[in-house]
């Protein structure tokens, strides 16, 4: 790559970084002497595809203003103008979200927008059979507006999904009004139909599992029902037998993650045993493998409390948890997620009184130190751990002094933390303590109307404090706080 042509792309980037179609569309006349194909690649995709990309992302994040959709609809007509072709699933994908913006007060309107929709991607189908999954949705969606056509539509989505090889847990298992004659009937024999092509593919391709569950689990969460619950369920028992010793670490990631939640959400050990199966193997495919470490110990404490709900003492699987941090401890410690996560798990070992071996305070405070370090006074948790080890040995100086480090560095954004941490002591804790916490909270109502937050110490300020100079920052600090010129709403 030349300086000329490293300046052009630099060019490129910023313009496309300021959002200014008008100032990409004069640079893509600007045609070089030599490497025009190059050129002309980049400026489609580094210039109006991610130009595209940004607005789309802003769309649908609702970032955009009223005249968002028509801004996406300028950028795909400039890009098709340099590009010579239509670009006919971006013009669907514009009009997808116009239906999205109009579907719930103009019906009629946002019918025509998919049928719009669905001419532009039948043009793309011969080039891109991609456009039929497309269109498998947008048919879905025409179901979903023209209750009359429903089922004739709904055919039409599975007739596409069948044509492409595919298959949508969001389209086969839709929950439809009773009033739509015909459409149960039509949906218990597509599903057995494609069930039964699915069941062939995951013999042949048993990855598969994994995206099809995460869609299912997804959907039962937010729009249950019973035949998707049965379905799910023989998902997972397939799920149970996944080989995964040649799986790539991420896919068994993802496996892992979805059995824990499982488990926890069903109760069932089977699920928590093939997750922990999923880290291990991760952990021995993977170097980088600090938050697997974490999530392992995690799938062994929901074990652990599996076992207690159902009478039984969950220690064993606690001590398990435990041993996972000792033999990987050395990378844990490397990133600060998974060391928290690790001191504030010891913590928890430490105030269980049912267990006949724990950690030492002194273990638990290295860790925690450890953490504040690493995280450089951005984070809560490690002071937290320090404070609550004060108080349960009636330390209330040390606690009091941890305590106001975290308020100097976070202020009224802990005000949970404290409500849950007065809330958590009992009559015996030191009355010190208590006051301080009630002091607090009276403190954070007091001033929450128009507050803002602006720290007056970095951690490495507070470092420097000694212990009777932080408690007096705090009082300063709340002082300041009560005078000074407060938000207006």
């Amino acid at each position: 790559m030349n300086s000329n042509e490293h300046s052009w792309q630099e060019t490129l980037s910023e313009i496309v970084n300021a959002y200014n179609l008008e100032k990409l569309i004069a640079f893509s006349k600007q045609v070089p002497e030599t490497d025009v194909e190059l050129w002309r690649a980049e400026v489609m995709e580094s210039g109006f595809m991610t130009l595209y990309s940004y607005f789309s992302y802003d769309q649908m994040c609702g970032k955009l203003d009223d005249f968002g959709l028509d801004l996406l609809d300028d950028v795909v007509e400039s890009a098709e103008e340099f590009y010579g072709s239509p670009l006919r699933k971006l013009r669907a994908e514009v009009l997808h979200y116009r239906i999205d913006e109009t579907k719930e007060t103009y019906v009629d309107q946002a019918k025509e927008l998919a049928l719009r929709a669905v001419d532009e991607l039948s043009l793309e189908i011969h080039s891109d059979r991609s456009a039929l999954t497309f269109r498998a949705r947008t048919y879905q969606q025409l179901a979903e507006l023209d209750a009359n056509r429903a089922v004739h539509y709904w055919k039409r989505a599975t007739e596409d999904l069948k044509a492409a090889g595919e298959f949508s847990v969001w389209i086969l298992y839709h929950q439809w009004p009773e009033s739509i004659t015909g459409m149960r009937e039509e949906q218990e024999n597509v599903r057995a139909e494609f069930n039964q092509r699915m069941n062939q593919y995951l013999r042949q391709t048993p990855d598969r599992i994994w995206s099809l569950l995460d869609d299912a689990v997804r959907m039962q969460e937010y729009h249950p029902s019973p035949e998707l619950k049965k379905q799910l369920t023989l998902w997972l028992e397939i799920a149970l037998h996944w080989k995964n010793e040649e799986a790539a670490p991420m896919l068994l990631r993802t496996g892992g993650l979805l059995l824990h939640k499982q488990g926890k959400a069903q109760q069932r050990a089977e699920y928590f045993a093939k997750a922990i199966e999923c880290f291990e193997q991760f952990i021995t495919k993977d170097r980088a493998h600090a938050m697997e470490v974490y999530y392992m110990a995690s799938v062994y404490t929901d074990w652990a409390a599996l076992e207690e709900s159902q009478g039984n003492s969950g220690t064993a699987y606690l001590a398990k948890a435990w041993e996972v941090y000792r033999e990987h401890e050395e990378i844990v410690r490397i990133n600060f997620s998974s060391l928290l996560h690790y001191a504030e798990f010891l913590e928890q070992l430490y105030f269980n009184d049912q267990l006949t071996e724990r950690p030492s305070q002194e273990e638990i405070l290295s860790l925690a130190v450890a953490a504040e370090e690493m995280g450089k006074g951005y984070y809560s948790g490690p002071g937290m751990i320090q404070a609550r080890i004060a108080i349960r040995h009636d330390d209330a100086e040390t606690a009091l002094y941890h305590l106001c480090r975290l308020l100097l560095r976070h202020e009224l954004c802990i005000d949970d933390l404290i409500k849950n941490l007065r809330g958590s002591l009992t009559d015996n804790a030191s009355r010190e303590v208590t006051d301080f916490l009630d002091a607090t909270l009276t403190f954070m109502a007091d001033v929450s109307e128009g507050y803002y937050y602006d720290p007056a110490f970095s951690m490495e300020e507070l470092n420097t404090l000694s212990r009777l100079e932080t408690m007096e920052a705090w009082h300063q600090r709340q002082m300041e706080i009560r005078n000074r010129e407060r938000l207006k709403k």
